[in-house]
């Protein structure tokens, strides 16, 4: 897995030993961060996907257990490898009988983040949402819509705007 912004400048890369580990740079920082592993998801993250944005990489982690999974969508400065931003798919918290999942994610070159979470049980979609990074927060995250009819693989970026559909009618907001 390689990813590279728009401009070449920062990287998100896979290297493979025994595992896949995760690196994270930016170009002529001459230091990579490894954030993750993207191998196995038993007792350890897994990084699902990511898209990268400037200095920014969005990552989808996942963590498993005998007894579940989780998702936690997560924001990483590859300048320096710190994690600026983490946030569950979901507002709330599911039973034991469903888990959460990230869909889909864009970011901004300036670190603004958006993703649709889903609620999964047994295979099917029962809830979704379409939420974004509160700009500069650490912590804190909105909720621009949700719904059993949003489509989870349909959020895209145009600039600062973000794009999803529900019930096949098109939405936007701001990032």
């Amino acid at each position: 897995m390689e990813l590279r912004n728009e401009r070449g400048r920062a990287a998100l890369t896979a290297r493979v030993r025994t595992w896949r580990e995760v690196f994270g740079c930016r170009r002529g920082a001459n230091r990579a961060y490894a954030i993750g592993n993207a191998s196995e998801c038993q007792n350890s993250d897994l990084i699902d996907s990511a898209v990268v944005s400037g200095n920014f990489a969005a990552l989808n982690v996942r963590t498993c257990s005998l007894y579940g999974t989780h998702s936690v969508v997560k924001l990483v400065h590859l300048g320096d490898g710190r994690v600026r931003f983490g946030s569950s798919p979901l507002s709330t918290t599911g039973s034991e009988a469903t888990y959460d999942a990230i869909r889909g994610m864009v970011v901004t070159a300036s670190g603004r983040l958006a993703w649709v979470g889903v609620r999964v049980a047994r295979g099917v979609v029962l809830d979704a949402e379409v939420r974004r990074r509160v700009p500069a927060s650490s912590d804190r995250s909105d909720r621009l819509d949700s719904g059993s009819a949003i489509d989870p693989r349909s959020l895209r970026r145009r600039g600062t705007q973000v794009l999803w559909r529900h019930a096949g009618a098109a939405r936007s907001a701001l990032i």
